[in-house]
This record gives C-alpha cells, structure tokens and sequence, in this order.
C-alpha cells in the first residue's frame, strides 16, 4: 500500500486523535518500560542543563552591567509600572535613544512616546506584572523566560513521539530545539516578551495536533497577546487545523480573530499611540521593497538573481540549517512560520536577518514541527522502498537531522557545543554598583547610564543618560557600555556634570559616578570648583592580580610593552558578523609626557588592515602621560565588530589623524605588519 502524502497523513492521524495508543506506551503488562523512564530521564537532563546553563550566563550578563535600558530596563520598568497601575508606562524613549536608520523615529503628530502601545502591542506584560509581586526585577523575567524556554523541549518531545513513535528520535528533535541558535539568542538577549512564544506555539502545535481545543485556544491566545505580529502565525496555525486538520469551525474561528487582532493592532491601537504610525519600523524594509519592486524589470532585462536582498538567503539558509535541513519536507507546517520568516528576513536589521536577539524565537516553533513531519515523511519513503524496519530508519534520520542542527549550533550558538562558549568568571560589577544604588531613594526620578538603567528601572520615572530632565539623581558608568554616546561623548558628558554646580558628586567606584541634584538655593552661581573622583573610581583602569589573560610580548620603542590580552566574545548571535570585547594589559617601561592612543585594527585574512578607533575608557579617564612605571594597565574597549576569520591588530599613535606619529614595534613575539608598526596580537573568535 503506497505511503500517503503528508496532508492526507496528518489529516488521517489527528482523526483518531488523542485515544490512538503508541505501540511503545506501555509493555504487556500494562506498565511503561524502562526506556520510557530512561527517556524521560534523559529529556529532564537535558531541560536542566540548558536551565542552568542558559540562565546563569542570562544572569551573569545582567549582574556584570550587561543588560541595557533596550530591552531589559524597558521590560522591568513596564512591568513595575503596570503593577502600580500605570499600564504600559515608560520613559525610555526621552532624547537620543531609539533610532531607526541613522535618524530619530519618525512620531506623528499627538504620539505617545511613553507608551508602550506606541511600539508594540504586548499585553502580556499585564498578567506577567502579578509575578513582581514575589520579586520586583529582572532578576525574575530572566528566571521566567529560560524557564518558558528549557520547558519548550516537552512539546517538541510530545510532537516527535507521537509522530515518529520513536523515544530516541524524540530525544534528538527535544535536543535539536535546545541546540536552536535562535532559541537561545531570545533567551540571552536582555528580556522581550515575544520570546517566550518560542516554546509557547510549541506547546500550542502540541495541544491541535493532540485534540485538546481548549488547551490550543488558552496558548493560541497567550502567543497572539505576548506580540502585535504573533496573530499572523496563529492565524496560520488555524487555517492548517481547518484545512490539513479538517477542524474547520476551530481552524476558522482562531484564524479570524487571530488576524482581526492583528489588523487592529497595526491598523487601531499602535496608530492612536504613535500619531497615525502604523509601525515605527517600516524603514527597515526600504531596501527590500525597493528590490522587489525592481525586480520585474530586472527579469526583463535578462538580469537573473534574487528578488530579496542576499541576507534574506543568508537568514532562511540558517535557520534551515538549525532543523536539520529536513523542515523543507514539512511544507505545510513550515508555512506557518512565513510571516516570521518574512519579517525578519526582509529587514535590513542586522540583530533581524542575523538571526539574534528574540526575533527569531516565534519561527523556531514551526520550524520543528516541519522537521518532525519532514522526517517522518522520508521515514515512509524509505520503508516504501528500502523495506528496512521503521525504528531504524526514523532514528538514522532524525540523528542525521541532529548532527546538522549541532554543526549549526557549535558554529553560530552560545551554548555548549558552541565554539564561542565559555564559562563566565571573576567578580560581577553589580556589586560595586549595589553602595550606590542604595543611596537612591525609591520613589526618586534618575538619569542612568543605558547598562545601569535596568538596576534601576523599578520606578515611575527614570531617563537613559544624557536626557536629565527633571532627574534628581544621575548615575554613570564611564567604564560600560556608552550608548547612546560615543565614548570620548560620555567623557565630554561626565566630566561636565563634575563642574555643573547644579549637581553634587555623592560617589564613585570602579567607573561608576553618582550625581545628587542640588536644591535650586544651594545650587552655586558660575563656574564650579573642579571636582575629581575618589581613588575607587580609577580601579577600572588598574589590572587586578591573578587576572586572566593571553600572555604577549610587544614592545613600542621601549615605552609601553603588551603583555597580554583578553578577548570576550558577546553570548549573542549574528549569521554574518561577531562582537568581541577586547582587553589589553599594558606595563609602562619608561616616564610618558605625553598622551597616546593606543589604536585596535581588525586584520583580514588578506592583511587588510581596518582601523577601529572608539577609544576606551581608560586612556580618557588615566592617560598615558599619568602612567607610572611597571604599574599593569587595563585597557577595556568597547565591542568591536567584525567578520569571522579576522585578527586582533594593535597600533601606538600619538593621534588620531592618518597623518598622526606612529610608533615602530622594537620587539615582539607575535606577527608584525605595516612596516612593523601593527601587532598582530591572535585570532578573534
């Protein structure tokens, strides 16, 4: 009897629905053998180590001042306010933060800029607000979303078992979900809400295949509500129940309100709020609609290529690659993720088409699924026509399926297998910040620093540094991340709140500055005295003993000696190009007068040689010319961005122009180039 096709066998198998038995559910005994609680055993393993995994790197990367006021701050700030019942109240997007293709974004008239249902219909903020009630914090979403997201491995479990009937092919599409790029940028990317539909149209897809309507409908719902765009991928989901299914009154009813929701959200509530902006982000897909316009004309040109800009193939390879390739022979269930797909994969966003941050958690789902059905699909086949046993042919395959999603992942995820992993270590600057921040009152309005905003974002009112406004406390961290500054611009910044005398310096330690607003008569008239920060605020810029690093040896004519390096590769993913952030230490061998710039380069594989001059901290705060001899500097570069195959360069001017002294290299244990004027100091990961 030939196969039947996969529509014909979907549509078959959910008509026995939940009473059709699994040949392996029970043994004649009428009890679960043991690969079942093997099985089972082995999935718990699994959930737990990406948990753990997952979450301490997610936390880590809050408490070292990683997170930022985008996204994380704004989250927490959201939900604490809908809690004290200023729905989708906040105040990120007050001066120069939130742009859009170089320039501002683009409010109507009579926009809502602190509101949330400007930007994004997320109402699932509202019921999430209750868990602030146990722990105010994003120490409580980061702990929710790898939760919701470990726990998405069940469903992909359920599916593949009930599909494939095998517990080891399960195993591999539950590993093959957790494995997933995307899955695990979503859940180190500070915290968006939409990322928990990652596992939550998982368990979706779960409860319509398996018959349980109510159950569907609940976490149909929970997707639509968590972001504006979600409708269109559950309204998919319900033309497959009402055409693949044969579920019509289900399918029609979900896909009708689903895509109502979603028209309403683009066409009603976000215009209301943005000032007639049906979306604040359409800029991104200029190019892309550009490209699709012309290429009817380029057709007839006799000119042949895409119709879509190159990362859009780059964006579907990818994430193709991340289901083993076999989601291909799923196309109805592959289908449901095409409005994601599209979305993202149009964008001229690099965090978009790269495949990072949380915008592809919603295809991941479908994605698996399609996997799941495309192997079972092929599984037949090969019965149909090898005559092997069925057990042995899903599992090869699905093993097969695995092995690719691992090279994927060991080659663009963050978690083990990946090659960019490791282990965070050494002490959590949040600690340092804690003396400060308890020296701002609750209910105070603050200005802070985009990585510190979020340790302080559970209140009304707070600004991401420079807008002060009408703050009364302003906290720095000139030794973080500078957005939306440039790093000599948050100098400029900083060292004119030291000599406004409408602000009294309170403290500093290890980079961090707090600001008291001064009482309007206290506040002195003209110029103020000079103010210098303590001691404890220079640690930044001093090496601590036993720190780790990549010994060199590299020495500048004799002044300045490399000793090492260190290079922290961002937990993040991005298909076509990588973040570091570099760390140099430095020994002083003779007395400066002078100020150098000590000037990184990305090096190509060709020699190429890419200046990437941001400056640092360090050498803006404790300048060369304040070095002391064999004292060991560290020198903390904000992220640099480059291509995979490239080299770590250094070069000592004593500007920044082209034309500026360049010093030779005297000694070194490392490559040289530019007539011996760069190091090259190893490869970036």
């Amino acid at each position: 009897m030939p196969a039947p096709t996969s529509a014909a066998a979907d549509s078959a198998d959910e008509r026995v629905g939940p009473a059709r038995p699994s040949p392996s559910a029970a043994g004649p005994n009428g009890r679960r053998p043991l690969a079942a609680y093997a099985a089972g055993l082995l999935l718990l393993v699994l959930i737990a180590f990406y948990a753990v995994t997952a979450g301490r790197l997610a936390l880590y990367r809050h408490w070292n001042l990683e997170s930022q006021a985008l996204d994380m701050g704004y989250a927490d700030q959201i939900t604490w306010n809908n809690l004290h019942g200023n729905f989708f109240r906040f105040t990120v997007f007050r001066g120069a933060v939130g742009h859009e293709q170089g320039g501002p974004l683009a409010f109507g008239e009579g926009a809502d800029p602190d509101s949330l249902l400007a930007f994004h219909v997320e109402l699932l903020f509202l019921p999430l607000a209750a868990l602030y009630l146990i722990h105010a914090g994003p120490e409580t979403l980061i702990v929710l979303l790898t939760a919701v997201l470990a726990l998405g491995a069940l469903p992909a479990y359920w599916i593949a078992h009930r599909r494939l009937d095998h517990r080891g092919a399960a195993l591999a599409f539950a590993a093959m979900y957790l494995l997933s790029p995307a899955i695990q940028a979503a859940n180190l990317a500070d915290f968006h809400i939409v990322s928990m539909t990652g596992a939550l149209l998982l368990f979706a897809w779960h409860f319509l295949l398996r018959g349980h309507t109510w159950a569907f409908v609940l976490m149909a719902g929970l997707c639509t509500l968590a972001k504006e765009e979600v409708g269109l991928i559950v309204g998919l989901m319900g033309v497959y129940a009402a055409l693949v299914l044969r579920k019509r009154l289900l399918g029609i009813t979900v896909a009708v309100l689903a895509f109502t929701w979603v028209a309403l959200s683009f066409g009603v509530i976000i215009p209301y709020f943005s000032g007639g902006r049906a979306s604040l982000f359409i800029t991104r897909y200029a190019e892309a609609i550009a490209l699709l316009r012309a290429y009817p004309g380029e057709l007839l040109a006799g000119n042949l290529g895409w119709p879509v800009p190159g990362w859009t193939v780059t964006y579907l390879q990818h994430l193709l690659a991340s289901s083993g390739g076999v989601a291909l022979l799923g196309p109805l269930q592959l289908a449901v993720s095409a409005p994601a797909l599209a979305i993202n994969g149009l964008s001229s966003s690099t965090w978009q088409h790269g495949g990072g941050a949380h915008y592809s958690a919603e295809a991941i789902p479908a994605l698996i699924v399609a996997a799941i059905f495309g192997t079972g699909w092929l599984a037949a086949q090969a019965q149909r026509w090898l005559r092997l046993p069925r057990a042995d042919v899903v599992l090869t395959l699905a093993l097969i399926a695995l092995s690719m999603a691992v090279i994927e992942s060991r080659q663009e995820g963050i978690l083990p297998p990946a090659e960019r992993f490791a282990w965070p270590n050494g002490e959590v600057r949040a600690d340092r910040l804690a003396p400060l921040r308890e020296r701002i009152p609750a209910d105070a309005v603050v200005s802070a620093q985009s990585n510190v905003f979020p340790h302080l974002s559970g209140r009304e009112k707070i600004y991401v540094f420079p807008t002060i406004d009408d703050a009364e406390y302003v906290l720095l961290d000139v030794a973080g991340t500078s957005d939306p500054l440039q790093i000599d611009e948050l100098y400029t910044e900083a060292n004119a709140l030291l000599h406004n005398p409408q602000f009294a310096l309170l403290a500093g330690d290890d980079g961090l500055l707090l600001f008291e607003r001064r009482p309007e008569s206290g506040a002195a008239s003209g110029a103020a005295p000079d103010v210098v920060p303590p001691p404890a605020f220079y640690s930044f810029t001093r090496a601590a003993e036993h720190e780790p690093y990549t010994p060199v040896a590299v020495s500048f004519e004799g002044l300045f000696e490399i000793v090492g390096y260190r290079l922290e590769a961002l937990p993040e993913v991005r298909y076509s190009i990588r973040r570091v952030i570099p760390t140099l230490y430095i020994r002083p061998r003779a007395d400066i007068s002078r100020n150098y710039r000590l000037t990184l380069l990305v090096v190509g594989y060709d020699n190429f040689l890419r200046e990437v001059d941001s400056g640092n901290p360090t050498q803006l705060w404790h300048p060369t010319s304040q070095w002391s001899v064999g004292e060991l500097i560290r020198l903390r570069y904000p992220p640099l961005t480059y291509h995979p195959g490239a080299r770590l360069g250094i070069r000592v001017q004593t500007g920044t122009g082209a034309a500026e002294g360049r010093w030779r290299v005297t000694q070194a244990t490392v490559p040289l180039l530019d007539q011996d004027r760069v190091a090259v100091l190893g490869d970036l990961p």
